[in-house]
C-alpha cells in the first residue's frame, strides 16, 4: 500500500459491518482475531466505568492511486459519555463521545498489535485509521483527546 500523504489525499469511506456472518469473519479478515482481547484491556485499562458492551465494527475503505485496502475500526455502542485516560503518559482524564473514545482505543491497540505482530497490514491499518480520524471527519473527532491519549 502506498504511504498516506497531504499531497497525496486517499478516498476513505467508512461502512458499519452487517449481520452475524460479517461480525464473525469481521476480525478474521483483518489478521486482528488472537488480539481481540487487547482492544478490550484497552477499553478496561483507560475507560473509567467500562465493564464491557457492545462493540459496532466497521471497515475504512481507503483508495490511493487506484490500489485498494481498509482498516478495521470497533466503536463502543453507547450513547453517554466516556471518560477517557491514560496514566502511562499522565493524560486526562476526559470526558468524550463514544466515537472519539473508541478512535484513541483502535489507535492504542492498532499500534500495540503492529509492534507485537510485525506486520506491515497492521501498520497500513494504523495509518487509514489515522487518516480517516484527523483529515477526513475532524469535525466528528476530538483530535484534542485522540492525541492527548495515544501521544
Amino acid at each position: 500500500m502506498n504511504q498516506l500523504s497531504k499531497t497525496n489525499p486517499p478516498n476513505l469511506e467508512l461502512s458499519k459491518v452487517q449481520g452475524v456472518e460479517q461480525r464473525i469473519q469481521f476480525l478474521p479478515d483483518y489478521e486482528l482475531v488472537t488480539h481481540e482481547s487487547l482492544l478490550y484491556s484497552l477499553a478496561d485499562k483507560h475507560f473509567k466505568d467500562y465493564t464491557g458492551g457492545y462493540w459496532d465494527f466497521y471497515h475504512i475503505s481507503s483508495t490511493i492511486d487506484s490500489q485498494e485496502d481498509s482498516a478495521p475500526l470497533m466503536v463502543l455502542d453507547q450513547v453517554d459519555p466516556i471518560i477517557i485516560s491514560n496514566d502511562d503518559n499522565y493524560s486526562g482524564p476526559f470526558t468524550t463521545d463514544p466515537i472519539t473514545a473508541s478512535v484513541a482505543i483502535n489507535m492504542l491497540f492498532l499500534s500495540r498489535v503492529s509492534f507485537l505482530s510485525h506486520n506491515p497490514r497492521h501498520v497500513d491499518y494504523f495509518h487509514i485509521l489515522r487518516e480517516w480520524a484527523f483529515d477526513l471527519y475532524n469535525d466528528q473527532i476530538d483530535q484534542e483527546v485522540v492525541v492527548s491519549i495515544t501521544d
